[in-house]
C-alpha cells in the first residue's frame, strides 16, 4: 500500500486535526478494526465513532491495533441525543471511553443539539468539563 500525507488543520483550540479521516457509519463493528488497521497503513490518522452507530469497540480496536501511536490518531466519537445534558453527557463519555479501551478522545461531537431538550447548554459545561481533565 502507498502511504500518503494529508493535510492537517489547525482548530480554535490550537490542537492540529486531519483533514481527512475514516467514517465507519454502518461498517459492522466487527470490520471496523480491519479497515482502521488498513488506513493506518495508508496515512489516515482520524477515525470516528459513534454511540449510536455501535461502532465505538472496533474503533478502539482499530486504533490499538493500528501500530500508530496513540497521540499521532485523533479519534472522535458522538454523544447520543438521548443522552444530553451534565451528568448524563460525563457518564456517557466515560462510557464510550471504556468501550473504545482509550484513555482520551481527541474531539467528542454532540450529534444532534435537539433544541426541544433545552439541555445543549448543560451538555456543552460537560463537554469543557472533560477538555479540562485531560489537560
Amino acid at each position: 500500500m502507498n502511504q500518503v500525507n494529508l493535510p492537517y488543520v489547525r482548530l480554535n483550540s490550537d490542537t492540529e486535526m486531519p483533514s481527512l479521516g475514516l467514517g465507519i457509519y454502518q461498517i459492522p463493528d466487527g470490520g471496523a478494526p480491519h479497515l482502521i488497521r488498513q488506513a493506518a497503513a495508508l496515512g489516515y490518522r482520524l477515525t470516528d465513532a459513534a454511540a449510536s452507530y455501535g461502532s465505538e469497540p472496533g474503533v478502539g480496536i482499530g486504533v490499538r491495533e493500528s501500530h500508530v501511536p496513540r497521540e499521532d490518531f485523533f479519534v472522535v466519537s458522538e454523544l447520543h441525543g438521548a443522552d444530553h445534558g451534565y451528568d448524563r453527557t460525563l457518564r456517557t463519555l466515560e462510557t464510550s471511553l471504556k468501550r473504545m479501551q482509550l484513555d482520551y478522545l481527541d474531539l467528542y461531537l454532540v450529534h444532534w443539539p435537539l433544541p426541544k431538550l433545552d439541555l445543549y447548554v448543560e451538555t456543552w459545561r460537560a463537554m469543557c468539563v472533560y477538555v479540562t481533565k485531560v489537560e
